[in-house]
Parts: C-alpha cells; sequence; structure tokens
C-alpha cells in the first residue's frame, strides 16, 4: 500500500505541476496585471505541498480507520450474540451526521486558511524585492505591523480549525460512550440468565467500544482533512486549466507535433525579417476588456535601415507599442515586418527574430555569453561578430 500511494502521489503531483507550470508561463501578461503574484506563489508553495504530502497521508489513514471500525463492529455483534446491532445502526446514523456537518465546515475553513496565506507571500515578496526603498524611508514598522496582522488572520483560522477538532472529538467521545454502556447494560441484565455470555466475550466488546472512538475519530479527521486538502488540488488544477494562454503558442519546447510544427515554419521563414521594414495599419489596442484604447487607429510606415524615434508624454502609448509589436498584448489592425504580417507566425519565431534592449541594466544574472544568446544557438564566432557590430 505505501509503494503504490507514493508512486501515484508523485505521478499525481508531477502532472499537476507541470500543467500548471506550462500554463503560468504562457498566461498573458494581463493575467500578471489582475493576479497578486502571492496567489501564485501560494499555488506553488503551500497548495503543491498538500498534494505532495497530505492528500496521500490522509487517504491512506481513511482506509486504514475504515478497516477497524468495521473489524471492531463485526467483533461487538458477535461477542453480545449480535444484539448490539440495535444500537450501533442509530449510533451509526449520528455519526455519520456529525461527519457530515464536520467535514462541510472543515473544508470552508481550510479554504479560509488557504487564502488566508496568499496576503503573507504576497508582502513577503514585496518587502525583498523592495527592503532597499522601505529601509531608505524608514517605514519598516509599518511593514513589520502589516506582516503582524496577516499572521494574525492566518492564525485565528488556525485555532479555529483546532477548536473544531475539539468540537468533533466531544460529539464522537459521547456516542462512544453510549455503546460502552450499552454493552454494560447487556451484560448485566443478561447474568445468571439462560442467555449470559461469557465474561471474555463481554470484555472484549468493551474494549472494543472504548477503541472504536479513537478508530472513528481519527477516520473522520482523517476524512476531512483528505476533502480540505482535496480543495488545494482544485485550486491548482483551476491554475492548470482555466488560467488563458497567449494566442498563437506554438512552443518548441512542447509535444512533437508542436516541434514539427515550429521546424516547418523556420523552415518557411530561414531568413524572415531580413530588411527590417514595417508597416502598421490601423492599430488599436486596449489593455483589458472594459478600458479606454491606449492606441487609437495608428498607421505608419518604416523603411528597411531607418532609425526611428518614437516620442511622447508618460502614458502616450511608446511602451504599448513595444506590447503589441512582440504580441505581448492583442490587437485591432495589423503589423507587417518585411511583408509578413506578425499575426501569420507564431509567437515563438516573431519573438526570436525581434529584440529589445529593455531598460534595465541587467537582462539575466549570468555570463555575457548566456545574455547574448539564452538558448544556446548561436557559435562563439557569431556572437564575437555580434559584439564587434555593435562596439562592445
Amino acid at each position: 500500500q505505501g509503494i503504490i500511494m507514493a508512486v501515484l502521489r508523485v505521478r499525481a503531483s508531477k502532472t499537476l505541476h507541470a500543467k500548471m507550470l506550462d500554463r503560468i508561463f504562457t498566461a498573458p501578461v494581463k493575467f500578471y496585471d489582475t493576479t497578486p503574484i502571492g496567489r501564485i506563489l501560494n499555488r506553488f508553495s503551500s497548495d503543491m505541498q498538500s498534494v505532495d504530502n497530505e492528500i496521500a497521508a490522509s487517504l491512506s489513514q481513511v482506509m486504514s480507520s475504515i478497516t477497524n471500525v468495521i473489524g471492531a463492529y463485526v467483533s461487538i455483534c458477535i461477542a453480545t450474540a449480535g444484539t448490539a446491532i440495535v444500537a450501533l445502526v442509530p449510533i451509526t446514523y449520528f455519526y455519520h451526521k456529525f461527519s457530515t456537518f464536520f467535514r462541510a465546515s472543515a473544508t470552508a475553513l481550510k479554504r479560509l486558511e488557504s487564502l488566508s496565506k496568499s496576503p503573507i507571500f504576497a508582502s513577503f515578496s514585496e518587502s525583498l524585492n523592495g527592503c532597499v526603498s522601505i529601509r531608505a524611508y524608514g517605514v519598516g514598522d509599518k511593514f513589520i505591523k502589516e506582516n503582524d496582522e496577516m499572521f494574525s488572520v492566518n492564525g485565528k483560522n488556525r485555532i479555529t480549525q483546532t477548536f473544531f477538532n475539539a468540537w468533533l472529538a466531544t460529539r464522537l467521545d459521547a456516542m462512544s460512550s453510549i455503546i460502552s454502556f450499552l454493552v454494560a447494560a447487556f451484560a448485566t441484565a443478561t447474568y445468571g440468565t439462560a442467555i449470559e455470555l461469557p465474561a471474555g466475550w463481554i470484555g472484549l466488546a468493551l474494549s472494543l467500544s472504548f477503541q472504536t472512538t479513537n478508530f472513528l475519530k481519527h477516520g473522520i479527521r482523517m476524512y476531512a482533512s483528505t476533502e480540505a486538502a482535496m480543495n488545494s488540488v482544485e485550486r491548482v488544477t483551476f491554475y492548470a486549466e482555466n488560467v488563458e494562454e497567449e494566442t498563437g503558442k506554438h512552443s518548441a519546447d512542447g509535444g512533437a507535433q508542436d516541434l514539427i510544427r515550429f521546424q516547418k515554419e523556420v523552415a518557411r521563414f530561414p531568413v524572415w525579417p531580413s530588411k527590417g521594414e514595417m508597416e502598421v495599419r490601423a492599430l488599436s489596442m486596449r489593455y483589458r476588456e472594459n478600458l479606454p484604447l491606449v492606441l487609437d487607429d495608428v498607421s505608419f510606415k518604416v523603411n528597411g535601415g531607418e532609425h526611428i524615434g518614437i516620442v511622447g508624454r508618460t502614458g502616450a502609448g511608446k511602451s504599448s507599442l513595444m506590447n503589441v509589436f512582440f504580441r505581448i498584448m492583442e490587437f485591432e489592425g495589423a503589423v507587417i515586418v518585411d511583408g509578413v504580417d506578425t499575426k501569420d507566425v507564431s509567437l515563438d519565431l516573431l519573438r526570436s527574430r525581434l529584440t529589445i534592449i529593455s531598460q534595465e541594466a541587467v537582462m539575466f544574472s549570468t555570463t555575457v555569453r548566456e545574455n547574448l544568446d539564452p538558448f544556446g544557438d548561436y557559435p562563439d564566432h557569431e556572437i564575437w561578430d555580434a559584439l564587434a557590430l555593435a562596439e562592445m
């Protein structure tokens, strides 16, 4: 059982993680504009930890508890000559009612606890990236206070879960006491009669009635824990299947069909673009639905070899034009480079044939060679030629 659960757990975890990672890497920029980074980090850390560790362990213990309870019930019925079944049926019904109420509440509490973790991850990430500014402006105490408040909210949810476990334990103990009382009452009532049972049988029934509480208590708690942990699977699956993907994505690192399609496309455009002519026709773009147009019916033409400067105030749309050229944002109209509409080629090909130097001083904290050729596509002499042409 342990080997089977371990194999299935690793396989399920790898599958879910790979699907979620692939979908996150191919999500459009607007997804990152509207989703807090802490929420994404929470999926890859806390939720994946539940998938990796909690679910399989809880399932295994649920199975063990069920077999223990069935064994105890059968033994008690045999030891009391079948009379205990009259009491066990209604008691089991009440166990079920308590379990249903507990599981529904436990799942909701688990969801609240998971949601309260996201702001903590977001705050930590933001503080880590902006610690220099935080120290410079002397607002460290404010961030510490906000962090303490977030931990307090998360702590309240965790404490509530503990209280609810105690609520369940009290009621299950009461049910167990009823079973033990009925077994003892039956033994007392039949003492000295024709149906008197051997003392050893009664002792066995009493002993198992005490243990049944622990079996049921543990089983229900583990079942609720499994159900609550499945909330993490639900959250991971949502990111793996429901997050919008960029359109026109033909990943060269995807499956065999994607790779064949990409290779055919590269063969179709071996030296595109070669002249650098660009024509923009009736270009309109907005960052999200129901927001005003950032670029409204823009048209211009750039000849090959020309150096063009785009000038404008903050918010005029200079960066938006760059987003359109790389198809980071979808748009209406057409961008034609050397006679080829950029919407007719895959994102991988388009972005591998265009170049942008960002405002950051460093692209990647690696070697010069890896910054110039991150995918290792070119030999050293071509990289030296590129450095010479750029006078570097």
